[in-house]
């Protein structure tokens, strides 16, 4: 059996989905770690997680005085991530990469990647959507804390927004239908709304949402000119949530909890979120989103625990290795 390791470097290129399942892994291991957030050179960018000739410090100067002194093991997320594990991997380090590299899996120890990337090797970890620090036991903590919106009127429906992304369309069509939807739901049935924008919100899209809910007392947040960001203690506290369909972490996350989902117009995704967004449709964790939000049985979908049991076979056999 691994011990905790003595040196972990956690990697990513600081976009919030990446550093939040990088993270994430390193705390479900209950291992403490170094955070790193990586600068890759123009054309080590380009040709990631490849390496472009020519190019001896793919992230500048600092980091490669630092893998002078590798650490036992590095968690790394996304495609610049990529670059910089397997850097690494080949200096000596456990190199556990998180998302599909688009290489042979080998130039890695681990590769853990979603099911609908259909990403095959024999140490490939699949799991169903992406990693997070959401489960009963964080639900627990956010929930406990003061929030708001606790005493708004029920049911209090979450409302999670995204922005345009490859992989699905997003633009003012799907915002209006959504709203128009969730309005004729609190006609008809009561409640009350609370609404949260992402990062990649388009700022005229978010001023709209503003507006269209000023003469309410429903809570809009989508900067730091909001207040703080409530969105953990949305998922303690709301009693459903409805999304946009553009964005496999937050989608998974709300699937974390015990809550029904409901999808924003699902049809609008393609592709590898099209795959990951039609196995919740058909084992029923989420439903389409229509004029009535009506409740449905579900059960939480956390695919950590099952993560950490298959890394931990790797890092035993790692272990068992050294030691023969």
């Amino acid at each position: 059996m691994t011990s905790k390791p003595k040196h972990c470097w956690v990697i990513h290129d600081g976009a919030a989905g990446n550093r939040r399942q990088a993270v994430a892994l390193a705390e479900a291991l209950g291992w403490g770690f170094d955070e790193k957030v990586i600068t890759p050179h123009p054309l080590a960018k380009l040709a990631a997680p490849r390496l472009p000739p020519l190019i001896k410090q793919a992230f500048g100067s600092a980091f490669s005085t630092a893998m002078q002194n590798p650490p036992e093991f590095v968690i790394g997320c996304g495609r610049q991530a990529a670059t910089a594990t397997r850097l690494l991997k080949q200096a000596g380090s456990f190199a556990i990469q998180i998302l599909n590299p688009r290489m042979a899996s080998d130039h890695w120890d681990v590769v853990i990647a979603p099911e609908h990337d259909r990403l095959q090797g024999s140490n490939v970890i699949s799991c169903t959507g992406g990693l997070h620090d959401v489960n009963a036991r964080s639900l627990n903590i956010w929930r406990s804390k003061t929030s708001a919106f606790k005493h708004s009127d029920a049911p209090l429906t979450a409302v999670l927004v995204g922005g345009p992304s490859q992989a699905a369309l997003f633009n003012e069509g799907l915002i209006e239908v959504m709203f128009s939807q969730l309005e004729y739901e609190l006609a008809k049935n009561g409640g009350s709304l609370i609404i949260c924008g992402s990062r990649r919100t388009p700022k005229a899209i978010a001023e709209k949402i503003r507006q269209r809910f000023s003469d309410s007392n429903f809570a809009v947040w989508f900067d730091e000119n909001d207040g703080e960001n409530p969105y953990r203690a949305i998922l303690a506290n709301a009693d459903r949530i409805v999304l946009t369909p553009d964005s496999v972490n937050m989608i998974s996350e709300a699937c974390a909890t015990e809550l029904p989902v409901f999808i924003a117009q699902p049809e609008r995704a393609t592709g590898r979120l099209r795959l990951f967004l039609d196995r919740l449709l058909k084992t029923g964790r989420i439903k389409p989103l229509g004029r009535e939000l009506i409740s449905f049985p579900v059960t939480a979908l956390n695919t950590m625990p099952d993560v950490i049991t298959q890394l931990k076979r790797f890092l035993n056999l790692k272990w068992m290795t050294k030691i023969v």
